[in-house]
Formats: structure tokens, C-alpha cells, sequence
């Protein structure tokens, strides 16, 4: 179980770092403007799934509520996916965003599964 929780905090640490490369980097180059939404969510995106992947198992509980934050993120970014389907090519965007974004989600729930047996809310202060 350690490996796949290994794997799974890799998948989705690479996916914090790379929605905190592009948001910022939108950002720092003049792409955007930090009132459009995006943007700002992104950062947070980045910043939660980062903070979920580092954290996982972390006995602090402002580190378990970063985990839930991130693990929310990533599987409300996943149905949001899943509703701006639409009437796209299915086919095109199940082989190039479906399959890496399940496997996303795969890799989330390992997570999630690992802070609920690392205890879901922390461990109680010791005294």
C-alpha cells in the first residue's frame, strides 16, 4: 500500500506543480489579469493539490484540512470535466484529457483512502 500511496502522492504533486507553472507563469508574463478567475483558482488548485500530495499522512490537522482542500479540488476539477463534456468529439477527449484525469482520480482517492487511515481530521493534540 506504501508504494501506491508513493505513486499517487507523485501524480498529484506533478499536477500541483504544473497548475502552479502555468497560473503564475500566465500571470508573471502578462497572459491574464488576476481578476479573471481562473487565474487565481488555479493558484489555489496548485497550492491544494500540492499541499494534499505533501501532506498526506502529516498528524497536524491544519495539514489534514490542506489534504481534504486538495483532494475536493482535484474531484471537483474532475466533474467539472465530466459536465463541460457537452458535444465534444467523445472519442478525442476521452483518449487526451479522460484517461490522465481518471488517472488523476485514482491516484486522489489513494489519498484520500491513506488521511482517512492516518486519521481524517489529525491526530488530538498531545499535552
Amino acid at each position: 500500500m506504501s508504494t501506491l500511496v508513493s505513486i499517487s502522492r507523485a501524480i498529484v504533486a506533478v499536477v500541483g506543480v504544473v497548475a502552479l507553472l502555468l497560473a503564475g507563469g500566465n500571470l508573471a508574463t502578462g497572459g491574464g489579469s488576476i481578476t479573471d478567475p481562473v487565474f487565481p483558482l488555479g493558484l489555489l488548485f496548485g497550492l491544494s493539490t500540492l499541499g494534499a500530495a505533501v501532506w498526506t499522512t502529516a498528524p497536524q490537522r491544519w495539514r489534514a484540512v490542506v489534504v481534504w482542500l486538495g483532494i475536493l479540488a482535484v474531484a471537483a476539477a474532475f466533474f467539472g470535466f465530466l459536465i463541460s463534456i457537452g458535444d465534444a468529439a467523445l472519442r478525442d477527449v476521452l483518449v487526451y484529457f479522460g484517461v490522465p484525469a481518471t488517472i488523476v482520480l485514482i491516484a486522489t482517492v489513494a489519498l484520500a483512502v491513506a488521511r482517512s487511515r492516518a486519521g481524517p481530521l489529525g491526530s488530538a493534540p498531545s499535552s
